[in-house]
C-alpha cells in the first residue's frame, strides 16, 4: 500500500474525526504509506464550503422544519433523492477527478457523503479502480450516504444495515467497530476521575454536542444539575465561546459544573463519566460507544440527529430524552436502577467485541480486486485496430548471458523480467456496443503465459541466427488475445555460449514500447514498476494556436501515396530480421553533422529504403512514435505517445545531406503542432459511442496515412544484469499497422543500437536487404567521418 486518499469535508469535526481514526490505522498497518486528505467542499469550489456550512448551521438552528422536509424527501420521494444525488455526484466527481489523477491512490476512504457520491460517479464511469470504502459516521445512514458502485459502505451497527439497504438495495454494506482513534478505549473510571480531580462516588455526565455546539446545551446542563446533588456535569463546548459563557451562567460558581472549550481531554472525560449527553449521534456518540459508555440523546437536532437517536435506542445503546424534563427523569431513574446503565455498557462492550476492528476492515478492503476501469482512448485505439492479420502486439528480445559462476539463465531470470510487464496482471472485458473495461486478473496462473523452449538442436542444424529468427517468428506470430491476458513471454535457451533469449510480448492496448523497455530496465535493477490497473493520465497541454496550426498541418498532409511498403498482409505470421550498429560511432557521426543519433538512424533507414525499395523514391512517409511521458507518467502502463508524421527526403543526394534533411523535417514536424493535435483527436474519439469509435480508430492507425512505422526506443545506458545474468543485445518488436507490410524498430542500448524489422513471410527478402543496407551504409559513413 503506497498511497491512501481520505476524502472528507470541514463540516463540523465528525467527518474529520473519522478520517483521523482511519489515517491512524493506515499508518499502523502500512508505515510507508503516503496519506493525503482532500476536502470535498473545497474541491467543489472556493465558495462552496462556506455556503454549505452556513446553510447547515442555519437549517439546524433557525429552520429545522426545512431541514426535516429535505431529509424526509430523501426517504419518501425516490425521484427527488435520485435527482439530488445525481446532481451532487457529478459535481463532486468532476471536482475530485483531478486529485485522483494526480495522486493515483491505491485506496480511497471517504468519510463525507458528497465525497462518496463523487467517487461513486467516477466509479460508474470507469474512472476509479482503486478500492473505495466509505465509513458512515452517522449511526443512522440516509440515502445520501449509501452507494452501489463503491466496494464497502461501512455502518456502525447491525441495526444500521437494514436502513442502508433500503437506501440502495444493491449496495455492499458491512459493519465495523467505531472509527475512533486509539485513545478512545474502555478505561478505569475511578482512575480517570482521580486524574481529573472529580468526585469518586458521584454521578458524572459529559455534555457534548459536537464542535459547533448545536441544540439545547444549557438546558441539558440545567436538567442534569437539578436531577440530583451527586451529579457533576462536564460540558464540552468546542469552539463555541458564546456557548461556554452561556453554560457557565447556568449555575455560576457551582463546583459541580465544569465548562470546557476545545479540549484534547475528551478520552479521559469519557473514561471518567457515567453517561454522555448529546443530541446528534455522530462522532461523539461513536467515541462513547468505543469507551463502553451509555448515551442519553437529549432533544435530538432535526433530521439526521433524530434518526441517529432512534436507531441507537433500538440498538440498546442509548436512551431517548426527547423533551424538557425528560433528561432529569432519566438520570433519576438510572440513579435508582444502576443495572440499566450496566446493561447499556454491556451491549456496547459486546458490539465492539463481536465486529471487525478497523485494521481488519481496512486489510479486507485493501485486498479487494480493483474495480473495472474504462480503457483510455489512447489505449483503445490499438484494441480497435487489432485484426486477424494485423494483431497489435509489441515486445522485446533480450539476449541473456551466463552468470560469472557459469550458471545458465533460466526460469528465475525470466520470471523477474516477465513479472514487471506493465499491465501484466490485467485483461480487457468485452462489452457489447459499449466501451471495453480493464479488469484485474491477478489470480491467473503465470505458467500459462511464461514458457521455456530449448533450440540447441536447431542452432546446430541451421546456425544461431536462422534458428533464433525462426523462434522469434513462431512466438510473435501467435495471436495475443487482450481479452484473455495482457502479455506472455518465452525463454529460448540453447544459444551459443550458453546464452538464452528472453522474448516478451504485450498487447499494444496495455503498454507502449517505452513502457515495455522501461519496465524491463527497472526490473533488472530491482525496482519493478507498480502493477496498477489504470494507467496514469495527464491532460494535454496545447494552446488554441498550437491546436489550430496542428489541425491545419494534419489536414494539409492528407492521405499518403501508397507504395510497395503498403502491401496488404494476408497472414498473421511474422518474420523478423535484425541488424546491429555501434552507438559510439553513431554518436561521433551525429556530433560531426550537428544532429542527434535518432536523426542519423532515420537517415540510414531513408537511404536503405531508397536503395532497396525503388518505388519509395517517389515518396516515403513514416509515422514515428514520440514519447510524451513526464516524471509522473514515466512508470505508468498504457500508451503515452504521440506520432510524428515524417516525409523522408528520398531524392538523389549524399547520405550526410539526407541525414541533415531528415533532422530538419523531424524538427519542423515537431514544431508544427501536428503531433499534439493528433493526440487530442485520439482523445476526442474516446467520447464517441463505442461502435463509431471502433470504426474511426481502426482507420486512424492504418496505412492510409503512412507507409511504415519506425520507432526509436531509448534503453539502458550502461551494463545491466538480471539476477547476475548479463543482458546483452536487446531488439524491439513492433506490430504492423493495417495496410502496411513493414515496421522498423531501433533500440539504443548500452553501447549499441539494434535494428529489428518486422514483416510477413513475403517481405523477408526485402527486410534482409534493408538490414544489410543499413549496416553497410553505416559502415561506409563511419569510414568517411573517420
Amino acid at each position: 500500500m503506497k498511497r491512501v486518499l481520505i476524502v472528507s469535508a470541514n463540516m463540523g469535526e465528525g467527518h474529520n474525526a473519522t478520517g483521523r481514526a482511519l489515517e491512524e490505522r493506515v499508518h499502523a498497518l502500512w508505515p510507508d504509506a503516503q496519506v493525503r486528505w482532500v476536502d470535498t467542499l473545497d474541491a467543489m469550489g472556493k465558495a462552496v464550503g462556506p455556503a454549505f456550512r452556513w446553510t447547515y448551521v442555519t437549517n439546524v438552528e433557525s429552520t429545522p422544519w426545512l431541514y426535516e422536509f429535505f431529509y424526509d424527501s430523501l426517504w419518501h420521494r425516490p425521484w427527488f433523492a435520485h435527482a439530488a444525488k445525481r446532481f451532487v455526484a457529478e459535481w463532486a466527481g468532476r471536482s475530485l477527478r483531478g486529485v485522483l489523477r494526480e495522486f493515483r491512490p491505491d485506496l480511497v476512504l471517504p468519510t463525507y457523503p458528497l465525497g462518496t457520491a463523487g467517487l461513486n460517479w467516477l466509479r460508474r464511469r470507469g474512472e476509479l479502480s482503486a478500492p473505495v470504502g466509505a465509513w458512515i459516521s452517522d449511526f443512522a445512514p440516509h440515502p445520501f450516504w449509501v452507494y452501489d458502485r463503491i466496494d464497502r459502505n461501512v455502518v456502525m451497527h447491525d441495526v444500521a444495515t437494514g436502513p442502508a439497504r433500503v437506501c440502495v438495495p444493491k449496495a455492499p454494506v458491512s459493519v465495523s467497530r467505531p472509527p475512533v482513534t486509539g485513545r478512545f478505549v474502555p478505561g478505569d473510571r475511578l482512575a480517570a476521575r482521580k486524574r481529573l480531580g472529580l468526585p469518586v462516588d458521584g454521578f458524572v455526565a459529559v455534555v457534548s454536542c459536537g464542535s459547533l455546539g448545536f441544540g439545547s446545551v444549557a438546558a441539558a446542563v440545567h436538567e442534569l444539575l437539578t436531577a440530583d446533588d451527586s451529579v457533576t456535569v462536564l460540558a464540552v463546548c468546542g469552539r463555541n465561546d458564546a456557548l461556554r459563557a452561556k453554560v457557565n451562567a447556568v449555575s455560576p460558581g457551582d463546583p459541580r459544573l465544569i465548562a470546557y472549550g476545545w479540549t484534547d481531554e475528551v478520552p479521559d472525560l469519557l473514561a471518567a463519566c457515567d453517561v454522555l449527553v448529546t443530541n446528534a449521534g455522530g462522532a461523539t456518540s461513536l467515541e462513547a460507544l468505543a469507551c463502553e459508555r451509555a448515551v442519553l440523546m437529549y432533544q435530538p437536532i432535526a433530521a439526521h440527529g433524530k434518526a441517529n437517536a432512534r436507531l441507537m435506542a433500538d440498538a440498546g445503546l442509548a436512551l431517548l430524552c426527547p423533551d424538557r424534563g425528560s433528561l432529569t427523569r432519566t438520570v433519576r431513574e438510572l440513579l435508582a436502577e444502576p443495572t440499566r446503565l450496566a446493561a447499556i455498557e454491556r451491549r456496547a462492550r459486546e458490539h465492539v467485541r463481536d465486529h471487525p476492528s478497523l485494521d481488519e476492515a481496512l486489510v479486507d478492503l485493501a485486498g479487494s480486486a480493483p474495480a473495472p476501469h474504462r480503457v483510455r482512448a489512447q489505449d483503445s485505439i490499438f484494441l480497435y485496430a487489432d485484426g486477424k492479420n494485423h494483431p497489435q502486439q509489441l515486445g522485446a528480445v533480450l539476449i541473456l548471458h551466463p552468470k560469472e559462476d557459469g550458471t545458465l539463465p533460466g526460469r528465475a531470470e525470466a520470471e523477474v523480467l516477465f513479472g514487471a510487464l506493465p499491465g501484466g496482471r490485467n485483461r480487457m472485458r468485452r462489452r457489447w456496443l459499449r466501451h471495453p473495461r480493464l479488469v484485474d486478473d491477478r489470480i491467473r496462473d503465470s505458467d500459462i503465459r511464461l514458457s521455456l523452449v530449448d533450440i540447441s538442436e536447431q542452432v546446430a542444424e541451421q546456425g544461431e541466427e536462422a534458428a533464433l529468427d525462426a523462434a522469434l517468428g513462431e512466438f510473435f506470430s501467435a495471436r495475443l488475445d487482450p481479452y484473455q491476458y495482457a502479455g506472455r513471454a518465452r525463454l529460448v535457451s540453447g544459444l551459443e555460449g550458453g546464452r538464452a533469449a528472453f522474448l516478451v510480448s504485450s498487447h499494444h492496448s496495455f503498454a507502449d514500447g517505452m513502457a515495455v523497455t522501461g519496465s524491463l530496465v527497472s526490473a533488472s535493477r530491482g525496482n519493478p514498476w507498480p502493477q496498477e490497473l489504470a494507467p496514469f493520465d495527464e491532460p494535454e497541454k496545447v494552446t488554441p494556436r498550437q491546436l489550430v496550426r496542428g489541425l491545419y498541418t494534419l489536414a494539409r498532409g492528407g492521405a499518403v501515396k501508397p507504395n510497395s511498403l503498403n502491401r496488404t498482409v494476408t497472414t498473421r505470421e511474422r518474420r523478423y530480421r535484425r541488424a546491429w550498429l555501434d552507438q559510439p560511432g553513431l554518436n561521433k557521426i551525429a556530433t560531426e553533422l550537428g544532429v542527434t543519433v535518432p536523426d542519423v538512424v532515420l537517415g540510414l533507414l531513408a537511404e536503405a529504403l531508397r536503395a532497396e525499395v525503388p518505388d519509395t523514391q517517389n515518396g516515403a512517409r513514416l509515422t514515428v512514435p514520440q514519447s510524451t511521458r513526464s516524471v509522473r507518467t514515466f512508470r505508468s502502463a498504457g500508451n503515452h505517445t504521440g506520432a510524428i508524421r515524417l516525409d523522408l527526403p528520398v531524392a538523389e543526394m549524399e547520405l550526410p545531406e539526407r541525414i541533415k534533411r531528415t533532422a530538419e523535417a523531424l524538427r519542423a514536424e515537431e514544431e508544427s503542432g501536428a503531433p499534439a493535435a493528433a493526440r487530442l483527436v485520439v482523445r476526442a474519439m474516446g467520447g464517441l459511442p463505442a461502435p463509431l469509435h471502433r470504426v474511426l480508430a481502426g482507420n486512424f492507425n492504418s496505412g492510409n496515412w503512412f507507409n511504415m512505422i519506425a520507432s526509436i526506443l531509448p534503453g539502458a545506458r550502461g551494463v545491466l544484469k538480471v539476477r547476475g545474468s548479463l543482458i546483452g543485445s536487446v531488439y524491439p518488436i513492433l506490430p504492423l499497422a493495417k495496410g502496411t507490410a513493414f515496421a522498423a524498430g531501433f533500440m539504443l542500448w548500452a553501447k549499441e543500437v539494434t535494428v529489428c524489422i518486422a514483416t510477413d513471410p513475403d517481405g523477408v527478402e526485402t527486410a534482409e536487404r534493408l538490414c544489410a543496407r543499413i549496416e553497410a551504409e553505416y559502415a561506409a559513413l563511419r569510414m568517411r567521418t573517420a
